[in-house]
């Protein structure tokens, strides 16, 4: 009688055990469900994970027209975004005309208010205003203002991708062109300094491997024919190595004076828009 009671507790016990634990797992799996709802846009395309488009990288658009982002600076303390953007259109079919839209996006989706600042053919500046603090990623919208015309291309930015800066004003068309034609001059003028350094460091490694051979070959007199052999394909790799070396720095000097012609074109345009 005594085991039969015993053994009916234990199956109490075991069925409470058996409800805590489901009740647990229900719990968890519902804790699971708000989480992923909560941040999922962070984690699908459209959260800060999207990929942003890259800037002075043409994007093909309605086949015959390419598209380039050439600035994207956002301002938090206006809530506003300017866009600089070229369009190449070599269809050549007078369809010149731009719309734009975009969207900002968190756990939410809103519309932006999409502001003309300069729109000419080939070159467009536009803001988007009342842009969410929140914001994890905004999708721009281009299309040709056509009814033909149904192709949309979409352009990207997240917030490690603008350039933020304190304020934003609209300018001229030839204030910007001169802002853009500054930033080319300075990019050239790093791309300069970049190829300084490569020169710098390959004159040092051009240094070490003559030295190295001059040491080689002087170490010869004490060394038999079989030693010989061996430092004489040393001394021949290390000369092999100078060869490429010495091509690389000639390669590095066209290429310096490629971007200091380049700077001088770029100040002589400036000028031009003065």
């Amino acid at each position: 009688m005594e085991k039969a009671k015993n053994i009916n507790v234990n199956r109490k016990r075991h069925s409470g055990v058996m409800k805590n634990t489901m009740f647990l797992v229900i719990l968890l799996l519902t804790a699971a469900g708000y989480l992923f709802f909560f941040t999922s846009a962070q984690t699908i395309p459209g959260g800060n994970s999207v990929t942003a488009t890259k800037m002075n990288q043409p994007l093909t658009f309605d086949d015959q027209r390419t598209v380039t982002l050439t600035r994207w600076d956002y301002s938090p303390e206006q809530s506003v975004m300017e866009i600089e953007i070229e369009i190449d259109n070599q269809s050549f079919d007078g369809l010149d005309n731009y719309v734009f839209t975009a969207l900002s996006k968190n756990l939410g989706q809103s519309e932006l208010t999409v502001i003309p600042i300069i729109s000419d053919k080939d070159f467009y500046v536009i803001q988007l205003a009342d842009v969410p603090s929140d914001w994890k990623s905004v999708s721009l919208r281009i299309k040709v203002d056509d009814p033909s015309k149904t192709d949309i291309l979409k352009c990207y930015a997240n917030t490690e991708s603008v350039q933020t800066v304190p304020e934003l004003h609209a300018k001229t068309k030839n204030e910007y062109l001169r802002d853009r034609l500054l930033r080319k001059i300075s990019e050239y003028q790093t791309e300069i300094e970049t190829l300084k350094s490569g020169y710098d460091l390959n004159n040092q490694k051009i240094s070490a491997l003559e030295d190295k051979n001059r040491q080689l070959e002087d170490g010869k007199k004490y060394q038999t024919a079989e030693e010989i052999e061996e430092t004489n394909r040393e001394i021949q790799s290390n000369k092999n190595q100078l060869e490429a070396l010495n091509t690389e720095q000639e390669n590095n000097l066209t290429d310096q004076a490629e971007y200091e012609q380049r700077i001088i074109k770029t100040q002589e345009q400036d000028d031009d828009l003065i």
